[in-house]
């Protein structure tokens, strides 16, 4: 399959995200993983920043990036993120997504499933996290919904778990995980043909 394989850093230097118990925000590290990424991808990786003028709504960045991506002809899109969320909620109960990676595509998505799928063990692999089945998005997100290619939201890992985050900015930092999500979206994207 031909086209654009998009890597978008989730947020933006207006509104960076989740913060880690280490205290960094997620927009900053998520962009060198996507440059990391979009470096491996070689011609047909492309790099898309959400544009977040002063005043623009969060719908408005979002159908802004949209309408970006798909002007790139995508063949596949993958918006990078991660959690961050406590090992338990108020009543004491554990939360499954505290030491998970995983991948959210849109309802009858099967690419979509299958970019999930591929990216969330690759992060599983490098950052010693639980692989979680694809999670299934059946309403809202735009980035999912309305572009023109199979799209994923993945969250790498949780940010609020000190020994994934740690992993993680190990990962980014060594160039491994920009490289096994290269290789994984570029695996699942040419079995498609």
């Amino acid at each position: 399959m031909t086209g654009a394989l998009v890597i978008v850093p989730g947020h933006h230097q207006r509104s960076q995200g989740a913060i880690s118990a280490a205290g960094l925000a997620e927009w900053p590290i998520n962009y060198v993983l996507a440059r990391q990424i979009v470096e491996h991808l070689g011609p047909r990786g492309r790099l898309h920043v959400h544009s977040a003028p002063k005043g623009a709504t969060a719908s408005t960045i979002l159908r802004r990036s949209v309408a970006a991506i798909n002007a790139m002809h995508p063949a596949a899109v993958v918006e990078l993120h991660w959690n961050s969320v406590p090992p338990r909620n108020p009543s004491g109960q554990t939360l499954i997504h505290h030491s998970t990676s995983f991948g959210l595509h849109w309802r009858g998505s099967k690419h979509g499933r299958a970019l999930a799928m591929a990216a969330s063990a690759a992060c599983a692999r490098e950052l010693g996290t639980r692989d979680y089945e694809p999670v299934v998005k059946a309403n809202g997100w735009p980035m999912l919904r309305d572009t023109s290619a199979p799209s994923i939201l993945l969250e790498t890992h949780n940010g609020a778990n000190p020994d994934h985050h740690e992993a993680y900015l190990e990962a980014v930092q060594s160039g491994r995980l920009g490289y096994s999500l290269a290789r994984a979206i570029r695996t699942t994207v040419a079995a498609w043909s």
